[in-house]
């Protein structure tokens, strides 16, 4: 990531590629694939989902999740945060795997994700953080 950043200095938002653990930890599945950033397709569905990363500039811009959006929340901060951005970046590797977890309300599993490899803390500030702090 930091890579794609140093080599795009415009770059506003950022997303990889991700996959799924199976629930026994053995085994990758279900990779997701990304194309490069199309905001036609993501009027159709959220594509991009996870990984997503955004300028701390821009997420003081558009704000963080909003209550009304509870339940597509990601899907409405991925489009503000692409309305107003100068540059989308598309890192084509999965940079993160989702672990498969089974739920008592679903018969399928569900994935939870996790960076695939470690992301330094202070390059980024997660969405709750910067609220918390917009409240002060």
């Amino acid at each position: 990531m930091r890579e794609k950043l140093n080599e795009n200095e415009n770059c506003d938002v950022l997303y990889s590629d991700e996959d799924k653990l199976d629930m026994d930890g053995d085994e990758l599945f279900d990779p997701h694939f990304k194309p490069d950033f199309n905001p036609d397709l993501l009027t159709s569905v959220n594509y991009i989902c996870h990984l997503f990363v955004v300028k701390k500039e821009l997420l003081d811009k558009v704000g963080g999740f909003r209550a009304e959006y509870d339940g597509a929340q990601d899907y409405d901060f991925i489009f503000r945060c692409t309305e107003n951005a100068e540059q989308i970046c598309h890192i084509p590797k999965v940079l993160i795997t989702g672990a498969a977890t089974q739920t008592p309300q679903r018969a399928t599993p569900r994935a939870s994700f996790m960076p695939s490899q470690p992301v330094p803390v202070p390059l980024w500030t997660t969405i709750r953080e910067w609220e918390l702090r917009q409240k002060r």
